[in-house]
C-alpha cells in the first residue's frame, strides 16, 4: 500500500516491467479498482458489470498511451 500511494505500485507487482508511462497508467489504475473492489461495505463496491466497462477503459487508455510512445518516438528518431 505504501509504495502505490508513494507512486511505486509497478516495482511491486513486476520489478521487471518497464516503468514507462502506459505501464504506470494502467497497473495505477487497476490498482485503484482493486481497493475499490476491497470495500468493507457492499454498496461501495463496483458491480461486475462496472469492473468490466472500467477494465475496458483500462485496456483502452494503455492501447493509447502506448501509440503515442511508440509516434512520439518514431517523430524523434526522424528529428
Amino acid at each position: 500500500m505504501k509504495k502505490f500511494t508513494d507512486g511505486e505500485a509497478i516495482s511491486t507487482l513486476d520489478p521487471k516491467l518497464a516503468c514507462d508511462a502506459a505501464n504506470i497508467l494502467a497497473v495505477d489504475k487497476i490498482l485503484e479498482l482493486a481497493l475499490q473492489c476491497l470495500a468493507t461495505c457492499s454498496q461501495n463496491r463496483p458491480s461486475m458489470r462496472r469492473c468490466a466497462e472500467i477494465l475496458w477503459r483500462i485496456r483502452k487508455e494503455y492501447r493509447e498511451a502506448l501509440a503515442s510512445d511508440v509516434s512520439s518516438l518514431s517523430s524523434y528518431s526522424m528529428s
